[in-house]
């Protein structure tokens, strides 16, 4: 029983984040709550900043701004890397491994949890294919049916003339 309906509000909220159960959830809301009133004002003006972000009108990832920094690098490659989410995105950057540029798909194919085409980005990726110089594709999907059924699907979009290319999966030996 929490004896506060501000901590037990604050802890109903946390509750919304994957992997927090609500000990979990109580043991941030009372953490927050013996924290000084300046790291709360800050961690506040943090989460009300949040309102300011946007998708990139381009790729469907996070921004301040309409376009994101990535969709405006001119340095950027032609090549298009399709990732299911914003997460998978910052992995390959973080790795500096890609000099592409990206689009975020907001998911993978699900009928059984209605996940369809319409619900994702595939009218973006159509624009691009039709509207911007795009040498080849590279599919970053999981390895899950999911992943594979979507993959499947953005082969059929592309046209057979652009190379589409899909990471290696698998158990590393070596």
């Amino acid at each position: 029983m929490i004896f506060s309906s501000i901590l037990s509000n604050f802890a109903k909220s946390l509750k919304a984040f994957p992997g927090i159960g609500e000990k979990s959830a109580l043991r941030y809301a009372l953490e927050v709550a013996n924290w000084p009133k300046e790291k709360r004002a800050r961690f506040q003006e943090a989460l009300m900043a949040m309102e300011e972000l946007k998708n990139c009108q381009e790729c469907g990832s996070f921004s301040e701004e309409e376009i994101c920094s990535i969709c405006l690098d001119p340095m950027r490659s032609e090549a298009l890397c399709i990732v299911e989410n914003i997460l998978d995105l910052w992995a390959i950057e973080r790795s500096s491994a890609f000099q592409g540029k990206y689009l975020v798909l907001g998911g993978v194919l699900n009928p059984m949890k209605d996940i369809t085409p319409e619900k994702l980005r595939f009218s973006l990726l159509k624009k691009k294919i039709e509207t911007e110089k795009v040498s080849e594709i590279i599919l970053a999907l999981g390895p899950s049916v999911e992943g594979e059924i979507t993959s499947a699907y953005v082969k059929e979009l592309v046209p057979s003339s652009l190379k589409v290319l899909q990471l290696a999966m698998g158990i590393p030996v070596g």
